[in-house]
């Protein structure tokens, strides 16, 4: 039932209110934001004609900002038109940010990514977000098994501290990539395409997991520039010894498509023959 009564709610409205003018507006549960601003944002403006689009626009409108965890709409009627109220619940603002367990990156750099800061608003998603930016962030220097926890600590006044405790995991540089089953190209062609390297004189043999599901994606992407459409990495594996990496990966690679007979349609004024000239295509050629 819970699911339901909105949606018979606003039909309700819709039925009994549409089309009258809006003659009052009103805010209640803003604690840190003002009413006046509220109002602005959801696009509902006295005088003007109630609809059930306005509802549903003033919601979304307020839901976007990210300042909100939770925005309902009532409504009433008067003598003078339909009376509106805006009912919100804040999500916390961040008064107080800590790192703890960064030894490997400065906190600086941590903060940098982070899609908050001290006086933003907090709503679970965008806490979400800077866990995975943290992540990342070491994903690129080259560790793994790397865990973020948070710890949100209440305060006066709808505000927050926030906690980051971070699980560094461990640092590894690749020692080895190898490709198997792979006849069509040599495993120097397929590295570079990779993107990533083992650790060398003059490389850091960084592991990054973005960068590797990248490289991936340009390897299959190689084998049907040059013919091989149904290629496909079929398994790839990583093992770990230490703070050694071991990359495989396996190809299947498929077969390679040539073009058959070109049949040329519909022209008049140009030559057949003149036509796959231009095109530049030929029986025969790599098909991709």
């Amino acid at each position: 039932m819970r699911t339901l009564l909105p949606v018979l709610t606003l039909l309700i409205i819709a039925r009994l209110l549409i089309a009258q003018p809006i003659a009052e507006i009103n805010v209640t549960g803003n604690k840190n934001l003002s009413a006046q601003y509220i109002i602005y944002v959801s696009g509902f403006k006295q005088g003007e004609d109630f609809s059930l689009e306005q509802v549903q626009n003033a919601i979304k409108n307020l839901y976007k900002k990210g300042y909100f965890k939770d925005v309902k709409v009532h409504t009433g009627e008067s003598e003078e038109g339909v009376l509106v109220e805006i009912t919100v619940e804040e999500n916390p603002i961040l008064d107080d940010l800590k790192f703890v367990g960064n030894n490997k990156i400065e906190t600086e750099k941590l903060q940098k990514d982070l899609p908050f800061s001290i006086g933003s608003y907090l709503s679970p998603q965008i806490i979400h977000s800077g866990v995975q930016k943290i992540k990342s962030k070491y994903q690129q220097e080259g560790y793994i098994g790397v865990s973020v926890d948070t710890k949100l600590d209440q305060l006066k006044g709808n505000r927050v501290n926030l906690t980051l405790k971070i699980d560094e995991g461990k640092e590894v540089r690749i020692e080895s990539i190898d490709f198997v089953y792979n006849t069509a190209f040599s495993e120097s062609d397929l590295k570079g395409e990779l993107g990533l390297h083992e650790k060398g004189l003059l490389r850091s043999g960084k592991f990054d997991q973005e960068k590797y599901k990248e490289g991936k994606q340009k390897i299959e992407q190689y084998y049907r520039d040059n013919g091989w459409l149904d290629a496909k990495i079929a398994r790839d594996s990583i093992f770990t010894e230490g703070s050694r990496m071991f990359i495989v990966l396996e190809m299947d690679e498929g077969k390679q498509y040539h073009l058959g007979a070109v049949e040329v349609e519909g022209n008049k004024l140009v030559g057949s023959e003149k036509i796959k000239e231009l095109l530049g295509i030929k029986k025969g050629e790599i098909f991709s």
